[in-house]
């Protein structure tokens, strides 16, 4: 099954009011793909908080050294 395909049909499912029509391997498949696009981006942030903590480090440290 096609990931962005099955969200694709399980958000229009949902939003349609049919909710009690997707199976319980439905259900599970689109937790399973925003769990790991959840982990991604929290991937993603932490470096990005990681590069940004060294650079506010850095030009403190120079600032002080003068």
């Amino acid at each position: 099954m096609d990931p962005k395909q099955g969200m694709e049909d399980i958000r229009r499912a949902l939003l349609q009011g049919q909710g009690n029509r997707l199976t319980k391997k439905t259900y599970k498949f689109a937790v399973e793909v925003e769990k790991s696009r959840l982990f991604q981006q929290l991937l993603f942030l932490g470096f990005v908080s990681f590069v940004v903590a060294a650079v506010l480090f850095l030009s403190l440290y120079f600032e002080f050294q003068h």
